[in-house]
């Protein structure tokens, strides 16, 4: 596997939670993917989070009303 976790979040939830909690779980050494900082320009979003699903042990959503409602 490549990542730990693919980390979900609302884009609306950025900068409240979404980077918060990739860097602790980075500072943690966990290998995190999260798609506001990782995901390549150019390329079909589900696509590739598609493929990273398949490549990591973990995926973590963070629900929240934003996440829903998106």
């Amino acid at each position: 596997m490549d990542y730990d976790v693919l980390l979900c979040a609302s884009s609306e939830d950025d900068d409240t939670y979404g980077r918060s909690l990739c860097s602790m779980m980075k500072d943690a050494h966990y290998r995190v993917w999260y798609a506001e900082q990782d995901l390549l320009g150019g390329g079909n979003r589900l696509q590739e989070t598609g493929h990273v699903i398949e490549r990591s042990k973990r995926t973590v959503c963070l629900l929240t009303e934003n996440f829903i409602n998106e």
